[in-house]
C-alpha cells in the first residue's frame, strides 16, 4: 500500500504538491481548495488556546532537583522571577514563536484526524523542523524535511549585535540603557503626596497631548479626563512613569522639562517622576549581581531541567520556546528585569503609604514585579486598568485556571480588582476564567472622545463623500510594512480615487516612503478624535486598538490580516468587520466601498 504523505508548505508561493495533500503553514486565504493551519487554528481557537495556557502552567510547575521551576527562580520573598520571563508573559508581540506553538498544536490536532504515514515539511526554518519532527515522532509518523535554502541579507551593526553571545548582548544593552536613562535621575520629586486623599498612578510616558504638556498641563490619552476629575474632587495624585521615546518625546530632555513643569503645579497636575529616577551606581551593581547569580544557577540546573521537560505533554513545543527562555534567564530580558526589580523595590518603598493605586494593565512582565513590591510595602487597594481592548489572542492577559486559582507559594501577583471598560472585555475576561467579583465595570476613558463624533454611517452602503482613506500603522513595524506593501500592489487607477492619510503608531519610527512608490501617503499625528470625522474608510493593521474607535464611530474598517501572525484584531468576532489577506481581496473591498 502506498504511503499517505501530508505536506506542510512553509514557503512563499503555491505548493508543487497536490492541494488535497498539502497544508499551508501560513496565510488566511479564503479559496476553498486551500487548507491553512492559521484557518484551522481559528476554527478550533478555544480548545487550542486553553491547551497552550495549560502547557505554560505545567512549565512553571516543572519539578526537578527537588523543586518546582517557580521555586528555583525565587528572587525575593514570595516572588518568583518566572513571572517576568517571556514564557510566562506570553506576549506574541515580544515572542513571535508563540504563533508557531499554537500552529503546531493545531497541526497536532490535524494529524490526529488525517493520520498520515509520512509528514513532509517544506521550509527553511530549522527550529520549526526540529519541533515538528518531535511532534511527528511522538505519533509514530515518519518525518521528512525538504530544506529550503534561506537567503540572509542582514548586514550592519544590528546584525553584528545579534550575533554576539547572549550574555554579551545583555551587558551591551545594560550599559546603553544606563547611559541613556541616567539623566532622568533629575526628575525625582523631593516629596510625595500622602494621606487619605492621595492616589498613585503607574503609567507610560507616551500617548500624551504635546501642546498641553508644553504648557505644563499633564494630559494623557491613556487616562484622559480622569486625573483632572480626581483633582476637582480634592484628590492629590502621584505618578511614576515608564519613559518611552516617541515623536512627541524624542529625548530625555523633553521628558525632564515636561515633568518639571507638571511638578511646579503639583496641586493640580500631580507629582511626577520616572522609574529610572532611582538609578544609582549601587542599584545597578546589585542588579548585575542578581543577573549573574540567576544565570549561573540556571546554567548549573539546565541538564536536570531538560530531562524533566521530556515528561511534559506537548514537550515538542520546547524547541520553539527555548530561545525565549534563554533570553529571559541569560539575555537582554533577564538583565532588564533584574534592573526593574531593583528600581521597583527602591521606588515603591520611597512612597508614603498610598491608600489606592492604579496602573495600566497590559499583561507586561514588569507589572508582576510592581504588584509584588506594592504589596510588600503595605500600600492599599490596587486596580489594574486596561485603557484599551482585550483581544482574544492577547495571551498576556490570560492564564490557565490552575495558575489563576493557585494558593501555592510564589503564585502569580494579581491586582485586587481589574477595571473592565465594556461588555466585550468583561465577557472575554470571564470566559478566560476570571471571577465576576474580581472585575469592575468602568467607563472606557480612551474612547470618551467618541461621544463628540457624529456617526457618519448608518450602514456600509452609504456613499462616501471625499474618498478619504485612513491607514492605521501597527506597534510592530514589520506588520505596518506588510500592510503598506499590500496596499501598494493595487492598481494606481484605484489608489488615485482615494486620498490616503497615514497615522503611524506613536512609539514607532517613521516609515520609509520609498518602499511604496504607488502610494501618495499624507502622514498625520492628529488624534483620532480629529481624524475620524474627516475620513470615509479605515484600513487597519491587526494589533491597533484604534480599529475599535474607527468601528464605533460608524466607519467601515478593513483589517489586513498578517499571514504570519494571529488574527489579533479587537474586531475579530464583530459583525460587519471586514478582513482581507490578499491584494485581490483588498481590491474587491475597496471597490465595493467606492460603489
Amino acid at each position: 500500500m502506498k504511503d499517505k504523505i501530508l505536506t506542510v508548505w512553509d514557503k512563499k508561493g503555491n505548493s508543487i504538491y497536490p492541494a488535497e495533500s498539502t497544508i499551508y503553514w501560513s496565510g488566511y486565504s479564503k479559496e476553498d481548495n486551500i487548507n491553512t493551519v492559521p484557518k484551522y487554528l481559528e476554527d478550533n481557537a478555544d480548545q487550542l488556546r486553553a491547551r497552550y495556557l495549560a502547557f505554560i502552567h505545567e512549565l512553571g510547575e516543572l519539578n526537578f532537583s527537588g523543586k518546582r521551576l517557580v521555586n528555583h527562580l525565587e528572587v525575593d520573598e514570595d516572588f518568583s522571577f518566572w513571572w517576568m520571563t517571556l514564557l510566562a508573559e506570553k506576549s506574541y508581540l515580544k515572542s513571535p514563536r508563540i504563533f508557531d506553538c499554537l500552529r503546531l498544536l493545531a497541526l497536532d490536532k490535524q494529524l490526529n484526524e488525517i493520520k498520515p504515514d509520512t509528514l513532509r515539511l517544506v521550509s527553511d526554518d530549522r527550529t520549526l523542523a526540529d519541533a515538528i519532527k518531535k511532534c511527528a515522532k511522538s505519533k509514530g509518523i515518519h518525518f521528512q524535511w525538504d530544506k529550503v535554502i534561506k537567503s540572509n541579507h542582514e548586514k550592519g551593526l544590528k546584525s553584528l549585535y545579534r550575533r554576539l553571545p547572549t550574555i554579551l548582548r545583555a551587558f551591551v544593552y545594560f550599559v546603553r540603557h544606563i547611559i541613556n536613562r541616567w539623566p532622568l535621575k533629575k526628575s525625582q520629586p523631593n516629596k510625595w503626596f500622602s494621606g487619605g486623599n492621595s492616589i498613585f498612578f503607574f503609567s507610560y510616558f507616551v500617548h500624551l497631548n504635546a501642546q498641553s504638556c508644553e504648557k505644563g498641563k499633564f494630559y494623557s490619552h491613556q487616562w484622559e479626563i480622569l486625573p483632572n476629575k480626581l483633582y476637582r474632587e480634592g484628590k492629590r495624585l502621584n505618578f511614576i512613569h515608564h519613559f518611552l521615546y516617541s515623536p512627541d518625546v524624542p529625548d530625555t530632555k523633553t521628558g525632564i522639562r515636561w515633568v518639571a513643569k507638571f511638578n511646579q503645579e503639583s496641586e493640580s497636575q500631580g507629582l511626577h517622576s520616572f522609574l529610572d529616577s532611582w538609578l544609582s551606581v549601587s542599584l545597578c551593581w546589585n542588579a548585575l549581581m542578581d543577573y549573574f547569580r540567576l544565570s549561573i544557577k540556571m546554567r548549573f540546573l539546565k541538564p536536570m531541567m531538560r530531562k524533566s521537560l521530556k515528561q511534559l505533554p506537548y514537550h515538542w513545543l520546547w524547541p520553539l520556546l527555548e530561545k525565549d527562555w534563554v533570553d529571559s534567564i541569560h539575555g537582554v530580558t533577564a538583565i532588564q528585569n533584574t534592573l526593574w526589580l531593583k528600581l521597583y523595590d527602591r521606588a515603591i518603598s520611597s512612597l508614603p503609604k498610598q491608600p489606592l493605586g492604579l496602573y495600566l494593565l497590559e499583561g507586561q512582565d514588569w507589572e508582576r514585579a510592581f504588584i509584588h513590591y506594592w504589596r510588600k510595602n503595605g500600600h492599599g487597594r490596587l486596580i489594574g486598568v486596561s485603557h484599551s481592548t482585550v483581544a482574544y489572542w492577547y495571551l498576556m492577559y490570560f492564564n490557565d485556571l490552575q495558575t489563576l486559582n493557585s494558593d501555592a507559594k510564589y503564585t502569580i501577583p494579581k491586582p485586587d480588582i481589574i477595571a473592565v471598560n465594556g461588555k466585550a472585555m468583561r465577557n472575554i475576561m470571564e470566559n478566560a476564567g476570571y471571577q465576576p467579583e474580581d472585575l469592575i465595570d468602568v467607563e472606557a476613558l480612551r474612547y470618551l472622545h467618541l461621544n463628540k463624533i457624529i456617526k457618519k454611517y448608518k450602514s456600509h452602503s452609504v456613499a462616501m463623500a471625499n474618498n478619504k482613506l485612513l491607514v492605521l500603522g501597527d506597534y510592530k513595524p514589520n506588520i505596518t510594512k506588510s500592510l503598506l506593501l499590500l496596499l501598494n500592489q493595487l492598481d494606481k487607477s484605484l489608489l488615485l480615487k482615494y486620498y490616503i492619510l497615514f497615522k503611524n503608531h506613536p512609539a514607532v519610527d517613521p516609515i520609509n516612503k520609498e518602499l511604496y512608490p504607488n502610494l501618495f501617503l499624507h502622514e498625520t499625528n492628529l488624534h483620532l478624535s480629529k481624524l475620524l470625522p474627516t475620513v470615509d474608510v479605515v484600513l487597519s493593521s491587526i494589533n491597533t486598538a484604534a480599529a475599535i474607535e474607527s468601528f464605533a464611530a460608524g466607519l467601515p474598517v478593513i483589517t489586513v490580516l498578517d499571514n504570519y501572525s494571529f488574527n489579533a484584531s479587537p474586531l475579530r468576532v464583530e459583525n460587519g468587520a471586514i478582513f482581507v489577506s490578499t491584494s485581490l481581496e483588498l481590491k474587491n473591498e475597496m471597490e465595493t466601498l467606492l460603489n
